[in-house]
């Protein structure tokens, strides 16, 4: 079993949540975490990579730097033209400027956090 290596455990995020990179590729948010995050979208990032990120996630609004960890091919989805478009998962970690909005994200998540939940799942509502 492979240990974990991440600072913070990751939560998924409810389906349909998302961002943009670059302010024109989106991307979908798998999960996240006030230190890093999972995206799937439709095409390869380099890792080592830096991109603008931002999001809104249920009213909170993140915009910042990501350096990307990895990216590996992870499926596929219909073009809507009777053909499949190849996914891709990347990995990436937010590289905060300051302490502020790393610690509001993480007010954020915290709060998100279903009270009928014994298992410390997330849930970001839509």
């Amino acid at each position: 079993m492979q240990q974990e290596r991440r600072k913070t455990r990751r939560s998924p995020a409810t389906a349909g949540t998302s961002g943009r990179l670059r302010s024109t590729l989106e991307a979908s948010i798998l999960d996240l975490s006030a230190d890093g995050l999972r995206l799937q979208l439709s095409a390869s990032l380099r890792p080592n990579a830096v991109y603008d990120f931002q999001a809104d996630l249920s009213g909170h609004r993140v915009a910042v730097q990501i350096r990307i960890t990895r990216c590996s091919a992870g499926g596929f989805r219909d073009d809507g033209r009777g053909g499949r478009c190849l996914l891709y998962n990347a990995g990436a970690e937010f590289l905060w400027t300051g302490a502020e909005p790393r610690l509001a994200l993480e007010k954020f998540l915290e709060q998100k956090k279903s009270p009928l939940s014994d298992t410390g799942i997330l849930r970001l509502s839509g």
